[in-house]
């Protein structure tokens, strides 16, 4: 009885919500008073109130019981941890006039055609999505999707981000889906199509404007594919996606395969700002290639861990790092280096790095530390000789700052 006398001594601030989240965390079907308190909730809130629907795991059927399939009007619908539930990929289908965001987590193949065709056999059109999260099960899915080519499920879609596997026979999420998209993240696993039969089927879409693209994890499948794409026309294949983009995240690759892609390919295709590499460590060298490389990029994210331990581009004898005024400036551009935490970090060799580039950038402004960094660095910055090295090269160095990074 508390637990309805609770849900009751809420409605009267109904009539002046504007904008409600409902957060359903997991809920014991054996228990009636649970029942009647989402009962109560959902079916005023249900009136026109509610706008953004938060679902969270240990949903199963609880959803037809407490009455969300009635909610209609909804703009966001979040799915936390686990797959969807049923109720909850219906309720995508039923809102998808006004829904603007979705995150949902499909398992099985009847998921994908409940969201798509929504029962009815007919493709659903959500008129008004814009960020699309979809987490994926990892296993092989049979269907061609033939019959929904052409169709223009999400016309106004900018992101789209999917996480676990991919392994469609067909990308039938962008046929017809990828004039609006901007920013992409999806993985590139062994199950999934090479990275060349990704980027042709977003060609085919008619993508135009993509500004962020991050790629995930490379598989041993696709390695060798960038590996050559020096051999191939690289601007028939991915120009068309890349040439528009200014953020690129690489993650978990090999330092050989993203220099290579980060120096070789990227250059001819594409004018990048903003980069960031997730699960590499690169020496001050790597670090100068990927700026010479990149003249227009301005924000750089990666570990760093000590000077040239590696030939790179530009012959060790003529490396800039070396003091050397000959590639000075470096790039006018630059002005950010990034550096997430890890255990093996060194916050004396981050210093001498940012030094370095201090010295043959002449706007270079700061470097972003992980905050874990922060006592190490205060002690090793001392170290004898610094301020006297690379005092005369640091006029323009603004700062060294501090903040939390994701990685």
């Amino acid at each position: 009885e508390k637990v309805t006398d609770f849900a009751r001594s809420l409605l009267w601030l109904i009539p002046a919500v504007v904008s409600t989240i409902v957060s359903v965390q997991s809920i014991n079907d054996t228990e009636p008073n649970h029942g009647r308190l989402y009962d109560t909730l959902v079916s005023e809130l249900c009136r026109g109130s509610v706008k953004c629907l938060q679902a969270h795991s240990g949903l199963n059927g609880s959803l037809v019981t407490f009455n969300l399939l009635v909610v209609s009007g909804l703009t966001s619908i979040a799915q936390g941890s686990g797959m969807a539930c049923m109720p909850l990929v219906r309720l995508a289908y039923q809102n998808a006039r006004t829904l603007e965001e979705l995150t949902i987590g499909l398992a099985e193949e009847p998921d994908w055609r409940t969201l798509v065709y929504g029962g009815t056999g007919f493709p659903i059109v959500f008129n008004s999505l814009k960020e699309l999260t979809l987490t994926v099960a990892d296993v092989p899915y049979t269907s061609t999707w033939a019959e929904i080519e052409g169709t223009e499920s999400f016309p106004v879609l900018s992101t789209l981000v999917v996480n676990g596997g991919y392994p469609f026979d067909d990308d039938f999420l962008f046929r017809g889906n990828g004039k609006t998209l901007q920013n992409l993240r999806i993985p590139f696993k062994a199950i999934a199509r090479n990275i060349l039969g990704r980027f042709n089927v977003l060609k085919r879409s008619g993508v135009t404007r993509m500004s962020s693209i991050h790629i995930g994890r490379v598989s041993d499948v696709d390695k060798a594919f960038i590996a050559g794409l020096a051999e191939i026309p690289v601007k028939q294949q991915m120009g068309h996606i890349l040439e528009t983009a200014t953020t690129l995240n690489l993650q978990n690759d090999t330092v050989g395969l993203a220099m290579h892609f980060t120096i070789k390919i990227v250059p001819s295709i594409s004018v990048i700002r903003h980069l960031a590499f997730a699960g590499l460590v690169f020496d001050t060298c790597h670090i100068i290639d990927v700026i010479s490389a990149l003249p227009s990029l301005a924000n750089l994210t990666c570990d760093v861990r000590g000077s040239c331990s590696s030939a790179g581009t530009i012959p060790a004898s003529e490396r800039p790092s070396n003091l050397d005024s000959k590639y000075y400036p470096l790039s006018r551009n630059f002005r950010v280096l990034r550096v997430p935490y890890s255990a093996q970090s060194s916050a004396k060799k981050i210093a001498i790095v940012a030094m370095q580039i201090a010295i043959l950038c002449p706007n270079f402004l700061y470097v972003d530390i992980a905050p874990e960094l922060r006592n190490v660095f205060s002690h090793e910055v001392a170290w004898a000789g610094f301020n006297r090295t690379f005092e005369p090269y640091t006029k323009a160095l603004q700062s060294l700052i501090y903040t939390d990074l994701d990685d």
